[in-house]
């Protein structure tokens, strides 16, 4: 961070270096933050639920007020497009996978419950980024599973491509 501080005095955009210096140390400080509030198996659970929760409300808007064409009416901060909003919904989705390989049975359900609206956000924001993301995503989560997971990983995984 502080050499970008640095660059500031022979930037050629030094507006652009401030913007740049100033996200920089708001990203160091959020992921202290992160650090700190994430201290158990517990903790992680819970956000991990609050992302796949805040992309089921994303997935139920779109349920509510889609009426055709692309989707671009996700109105929460920074979402100011769909594009954005898919590849944020994309890792929603691997999310909800996780808590749902890794959780109880009442975790199982609540997550096969937000599935469909999951999904169904990222088709309506006829996103390609937003797909290849998804595809990538997926991928890699067939590569890198727990060896213990890695059948039931590899089921569901075939089980979501057909469905989807």
């Amino acid at each position: 961070m502080w050499w970008w501080i640095v660059q500031y005095f022979w930037a050629m955009d030094r507006g652009l270096q401030l913007v740049l210096s100033v996200l920089f140390a708001m990203y160091a400080i959020l992921i202290v933050l992160f650090y700190k509030c994430i201290e158990t198996v517990d903790h992680l659970r819970m956000f991990l639920w609050a992302h796949c929760a805040g992309c089921f409300y994303l997935g139920t808007i779109v349920f509510a007020e889609y009426l055709g064409g692309r989707f671009e009416g996700f109105e929460g901060p920074g979402i100011g497009e769909a594009n954005v909003a898919a590849l944020m919904i994309a890792t929603g989705v691997v999310t909800t996978f996780v808590v749902f390989m890794g959780g109880r049975l009442y975790e199982k359900i609540a997550a096969v419950g937000f599935m469909p609206f999951t999904l169904n956000a990222i088709v309506a924001t006829i996103s390609r980024s937003g797909f290849l993301a998804l595809a990538a995503a997926g991928l890699i989560f067939n590569l890198f599973a727990p060896k213990k997971h890695i059948r039931a990983v590899r089921i569901f995984s075939i089980a979501g491509f057909v469905l989807f």
